[in-house]
């Protein structure tokens, strides 16, 4: 009986190692909601069992092999992203995957059309990291994971979803929008932009104010409610 018992269990743990992902397929994508400086644990992830998705390959995964992959989603917050997918590296491994590879799509499964960033491994460091600016907030993205010649693994992701510190604008009608709270630095102020003094009859709470408009930059933004406003500087 405690052989039987035995044998029943082994068979069951090994379907459950070696089961198909859940995100085999673009509709099944797991979806990631934490994007500011997120990283998952090593071997969060597996392509172990996947197949090869019906959609087409992306340009830069090798077009002669096979491409076992599975998919991520998410909502973009911000305008900046930086991807990371991190297989077995040497001395700072995120899983057994070699030679990864991630194409990032817009828009619904069925309809993702070509890819917006896409990276390979053709060196054997067994990571790879993209920088895409201008992603549009609020857009749905799909993420697809695979690595080269059809190799499967177990992987780590990292996303990094942000607005770009703005640069300085001298002029109020091109101020810079700010789009959250989130604090940021200015190097340096020179001049005074194309129109030169803008700052009107602002009082200085004193009986003289000589005021020129020097080294300013212009911000604007939209309170989401309304109440009170502080910030610092």
């Amino acid at each position: 009986m405690r052989k039987l018992l035995l044998i029943a269990v082994t068979l069951l743990s090994t379907t459950l190692a070696y089961a198909q992902p859940g995100n085999d397929e673009c509709t099944g994508a797991i979806v990631l909601d934490d994007l500011a400086n997120w990283c998952s644990v090593p071997d969060a992830f597996t392509s172990i069992n996947s197949t090869i998705s019906p959609e087409d390959s992306p340009g830069c995964f090798p077009n002669n092999q096979d491409a076992n992959d599975v998919w991520f989603t998410f909502t973009a917050t911000a305008s900046e992203l930086t991807i990371s997918m991190i297989g077995d590296v040497a001395l700072n491994s995120g899983g057994t995957l070699e030679d990864p590879e991630f194409a990032l799509y817009e828009g619904d499964c069925g309809m993702l059309g070509d890819p917006i960033a896409c990276a390979s491994d053709n060196f054997g460091v067994d990571e790879v990291t993209v920088f895409l600016p201008g992603l549009n907030p609020g857009q749905t993205n799909f993420l697809r994971a695979s690595a080269r010649f059809g190799q499967t693994g177990t992987f780590q992701l990292c996303l990094n979803n942000y607005n770009a510190v703005p640069e300085p604008d001298g002029d109020c009608p091109t101020a810079v929008i700010l789009c959250d709270k989130s604090p940021f630095s200015v190097g340096f102020l020179s001049g005074v932009g194309d129109i030169p003094n803008e700052i009107g009859a602002v009082s200085c709470n004193g009986p003289s104010c000589p005021f020129d408009e020097s080294s300013s930059t212009w911000y604007k933004w939209t309170c989401a409610e309304s109440g009170p406003l502080a910030f610092t500087l």
